[in-house]
């Protein structure tokens, strides 16, 4: 490590204790962690434990140089961490964990002003660390020299800490944090020696171990976050030929207060699977392979339900052995009945949009249709719980925006017949079909609109689904193939 000082505290805080009844799932953090040293060491512990890290970092955030308190079953779920193990299991990696943390150190030399003498100093990252062996509740405390690299920052780096603790190979998670440092600029480049330093990647590695042992995978990891995402290499010319220089890595490039993470598990899946399919430079195999990362699969398994079961949806989901199709065909879709309405109507945008695009298949436009069922019925039940708390809410109440097909079709005359009716009033069966019939209809012919456009252009403006500054604290509980169809033909 080099001897350097890289924060200094002028006004030290009075310390106080908070405890956090929710964690953050967003880390942010001050530049500097990426572009000096001080913690390259946490990439040399085990995947778990750089997870553990990073999931305290997102919650110092702002904490200045108060000592946090949290209980440990919290940190396990935003973290991911296996369930099966027991609480004692869990202690035991803890300890182990906040060991290593806690040797987490900067170096600095100075001169004293009066005597000339050389002082070395060495200041801890983490100046109280605490674990209750009986309840598993944890305390942590950031050294004071230290806060400016998690409050009042100007330039920083801010990713979604879900999203990097599913990566999965070390270098992926490296990769990852160096380029969201980039994510509103779109590009990133290194030096072939900066590349190995930074992913700490051997320096015996050649050209061709690097492709096939770090950027491949690492590229097939990232495709489900960074849209468009590849790498480029850059060569020099010399007296003995072309010499690899550097690698590029491009991707669209996201606002400025787009939100890092959906809160919601169907829009992250679905945005996802549509980022890996709809990478121009990627193969249909490196597609395949991508999806079976991002959902945690064996290799190859995607590419063998794409063979041998003919999917009917854009994501690709395994038919199931009886070949009956329940009310989704994504059996994932049953969690929208637990989802703020908000949320709910969020999905039913996405799949519009994708329809829009002639992406989804047979079964996907029906789900679409139930979806729409279900978010008129849920608009209702809303207006009727509204107006059993207040009964002059009829009077303020606005017609929801037609955004959706559904309130295009039927928001009038819904909001008609409520503005007349009792707290009772329900949509019989003869309406809900009526419903379903026509928005189906609607639904093909949208997608039929697009299907035959000559020049298709795929553009990701999931941007303006998902905005914000910066997100609040948050629980999160939450054969021979045709691969025409994958690559988006």
């Amino acid at each position: 490590m080099d001897d350097k000082k890289i924060i200094i505290n002028a006004s030290p805080e009075k310390s106080k204790v908070k405890v956090l009844k929710s964690l953050r799932q967003i880390v942010k953090f001050s530049n500097n962690i990426n572009d000096y040293d001080l913690f390259s060491v946490v990439d040399t512990y085990t995947p778990k434990q750089n997870d553990l890290f990073f999931s305290i970092i997102a919650n110092v955030y702002e904490q200045h140089s108060n000592t946090i308190v949290f209980t440990s079953e919290k940190m396990r779920k935003i973290m991911a961490y296996e369930r099966h193990e027991s609480p004692k299991q869990f202690g035991e990696f803890l300890d182990k964990s906040f060991m290593k943390f806690m040797a987490i150190q900067e170096k600095t030399l100075s001169i004293d002003e009066k005597t000339g003498d050389k002082i070395l100093t060495r200041r801890h990252l983490f100046q109280v660390v605490e674990i209750n062996l009986n309840t598993l509740e944890c305390k942590v405390q950031v050294d004071p020299e230290f806060i400016n690299l998690f409050n009042n920052l100007e330039n920083w780096t801010r990713f979604s800490l879900l999203q990097y603790t599913r990566l999965r190979s070390m270098y992926s998670k490296r990769l990852y944090r160096y380029l969201k440092q980039y994510r509103t600029i779109g590009k990133r480049s290194f030096t072939v020696d900066e590349f190995k330093e930074k992913l700490h990647i051997s320096k015996s590695y050649k050209p061709g171990n690097i492709d096939q042992r770090i950027l491949i995978p690492a590229i097939e990891e990232l495709a489900a976050i960074f849209f468009n995402l590849k790498v480029d290499k850059i060569y020099a010319k010399g007296k003995k030929g072309r010499k690899l220089a550097s690698y590029l890595f491009t991707w669209r490039k996201e606002q400025k207060n787009r939100k890092d993470i959906n809160v919601n598990k169907i829009l992250d899946k679905s945005i996802a699977i549509y980022y890996i399919r709809q990478n121009q430079y990627l193969s249909a195999e490196q597609k395949f392979e991508a999806i079976d990362r991002y959902k945690g699969l064996r290799s190859g398994t995607t590419a063998k339900i794409y063979q041998h079961d003919h999917p009917q949806t854009f994501f690709i989901e395994k038919a199931k052995k009886n070949g009956s199709r329940g009310l989704f065909v994504r059996e994932d879709l049953n969690v929208v009945d637990n989802y703020s309405l908000s949320d709910l109507k969020s999905v039913v945008l996405i799949y519009e949009r994708m329809n829009k695009e002639a992406l989804l298949l047979r079964d996907d436009m029906s789900d679409l249709v139930e979806l729409e069922i279900k978010l008129i019925k849920r608009q209702l039940a809303n207006w009727i719980a509204h107006m059993q708390k207040d009964p002059n809410f009829e009077k303020s109440l606005n017609v929801p925006k037609e955004d959706t097909i559904v309130n295009r079709l039927f928001n009038h005359k819904l909001f008609d017949i409520f503005q007349v009716s009792n707290t009772d009033f329900k949509l019989d069966d003869a309406e809900i079909d009526r419903i379903r019939f026509n928005v189906g209809m609607q639904v093909r012919d949208e997608f039929a609109q697009f299907k035959n456009l000559k020049n298709k252009i795929i553009v990701d403006d999931f941007d303006n689904f998902f905005q914000d500054d910066d997100l609040p604290d948050i629980n999160y509980d939450l054969p021979g193939t045709n691969y025409d169809l994958l690559d988006g033909n």
